[in-house]
């Protein structure tokens, strides 16, 4: 199995790592694929993050992080003279998985 690292993080990679070895494990000795229960949505992940995002703390750290970046530039020092742009040919391939082939 592959996954893009802009797609899946390293704790969640354990986490899907570990369930496929315990249903494979389970399925190659003739045992259903049995996984623990689901501790969390995304949906409950990401309305709490919403809520950190705007709480009085996170609000309290922002001055400490604008001290910090008070003297950094900008812009973003590139490996070469005319920029950071030096890809001069792309290809994009798009794909669709249907229900039968992620059964």
């Amino acid at each position: 199995m592959v996954i893009h690292h802009l797609l899946v993080d390293g704790v969640s990679w354990r986490v899907l790592l570990e369930d496929l070895q315990q249903a494979y494990v389970a399925l190659a000795s003739g045992q259903p694929a049995l996984l623990p229960v689901k501790t969390s949505s995304l949906k409950s992940w990401a309305e709490h993050l919403q809520a950190y995002a705007q709480s009085p703390a996170l609000e309290q750290e922002l001055g400490y992080w604008q001290a910090q970046l008070q003297d950094v530039s900008d812009a973003l020092p590139c490996d070469h003279p005319h920029g950071g742009q030096q890809q001069k040919h792309a290809l994009s391939v798009v794909t669709q998985l249907n229900g039968e082939l992620t059964r």
